[in-house]
C-alpha cells in the first residue's frame, strides 16, 4: 500500500478539496446516482474489498463507469500495469494508533489518536492486462424490488427501533420520544422521494444516545447541527444506494453554497461524517461496525 505521510491536517484539506471541487461544478456528491452498495459500490480488485465511509464519496465522483479498483502494487500483483498518462484517484485509510503522550507528567504514558493517510488508486479502465480480472457484473434480478430492499434493511434496525409515525406536512425525528415522524407517502410526489426523507430521518435516530450516541442537541445553524444533517445526508443516501432506490433531487444553489462554505470552514467535517454515516447505515441494517478503511 503506497500510504503517503503527510501531516494528518494536510489529508483532511487535500480531501475536502476534492469534495469541494465537485461542488464547484453542480455536484453533490451524496446526492447524484450512487454505485448500487447493495452489491458492494466500489471496490478494490485485489481484494474484492468495499470501499466505505469517504472514499465512496471519492471514488462516486470519479468519471469511470467500473467500480473497480488498483494500487499499482496491486496492479502489477494481478499482471498488469496502469495505463501510461492516467492519473490517480486518492482514497483514505484511517486507524486508531497508540502515540506517547508529550503532555503527560509519566514518562511512559501514551494516547490513543486517529491517523489518517491518504494512498492512490486507478480505476481498472485506466489499466492495461486486468481486463480477465474484472469480474462479471451480476445478472439483472427480475424480482429485485427496491423498496422491498429498502424494507429489509429497516427490518434489520437492532431492537428497539424508534417508532415510526406518518403525520404532518414535515419530517423530523424527536429525540426525546424517540420517535421518526414524516407525511404519509402518498403526500410525496414521487415514492422514491418519501423513502429519501424517511432514510434521512431514520439516519437521523441512530445517533440516539442508547445507540451511536452523537451529539443531536445542536441548535440550527451551530456546527454540531450542521455535522449532524451531513451525516443524515450521506447516511441516507448510503441506504437509498444498497436498496436501488434512487430519488429525483431538486437541488438549490443555496443548499450548494451551504455545504461548500461549511466543508471549507471545517476541512475534517466530510471526513468524520462520512465515517458517521458509515456506521448509521451498517447500525440499521443491523451490520457489525467495521473500521472505516480503505487499506488495500
Amino acid at each position: 500500500m503506497e500510504a503517503k505521510a503527510k501531516p494528518p491536517g494536510r489529508v483532511y484539506e487535500i480531501v475536502t478539496e476534492k469534495i469541494v471541487a465537485a461542488l464547484d461544478k453542480g455536484t453533490v456528491p451524496w446526492k447524484q446516482p450512487w454505485v448500487n452498495l447493495g452489491q458492494g459500490g466500489h471496490k478494490n480488485l485485489e481484494s474484492k474489498r468495499s470501499y466505505r465511509g469517504i472514499n465512496q464519496l471519492l471514488l462516486q465522483i470519479s468519471e469511470y463507469e467500473q467500480p473497480w479498483w488498483i494500487t499499482l502494487p496491486g496492479a502489477n500483483r494481478l499482471g498488469g500495469q496502469i495505463a501510461k498518462g492516467e492519473s490517480p484517484t486518492i482514497v483514505v485509510w484511517t486507524k486508531n494508533v497508540r502515540v506517547k503522550d508529550k503532555e503527560a507528567e509519566e514518562p511512559d504514558a501514551t494516547k490513543t489518536i486517529w491517523m489518517l493517510r491518504y494512498y492512490k488508486v486507478w480505476n481498472v479502465e485506466q489499466t492495461i492486462g486486468l481486463e480477465e480480472r474484472i469480474p462479471e457484473p451480476p445478472e439483472s434480478d427480475p424480482d429485485w424490488s427496491p423498496v422491498e430492499q429498502f424494507g429489509k434493511l429497516v427490518e434489520g434496525y437492532p431492537s428497539p427501533a424508534p417508532s415510526i409515525k406518518h403525520i404532518g406536512d414535515e419530517a423530523f425525528y424527536v429525540e426525546s420520544k424517540d420517535v421518526v415522524c414524516t407525511p404519509k407517502p402518498e403526500q410525496f410526489s414521487t415514492a422514491a422521494n418519501y423513502y429519501a426523507a424517511f432514510a434521512h430521518e431514520l439516519s437521523h435516530s441512530t445517533g440516539h444516545e442508547k445507540r451511536l450516541d452523537r451529539d443531536l442537541d445542536g441548535q440550527m445553524g451551530s456546527e454540531s447541527y450542521s455535522k449532524e444533517e451531513l451525516v443524515a445526508e450521506i447516511g441516507a443516501a448510503m441506504l437509498l444506494a444498497e436498496a436501488g432506490i434512487e430519488p429525483l433531487y431538486d437541488l438549490t444553489a443555496s443548499y450548494v453554497d451551504h455545504w461548500r462554505e461549511r466543508l471549507t470552514d471545517d476541512p475534517r467535517l466530510i471526513v468524520t461524517a462520512a465515517a458517521q454515516a458509515q456506521r448509521s447505515c451498517d447500525y440499521i441494517a443491523g451490520r457489525d461496525q467495521e473500521d472505516t478503511d480503505g487499506r488495500d
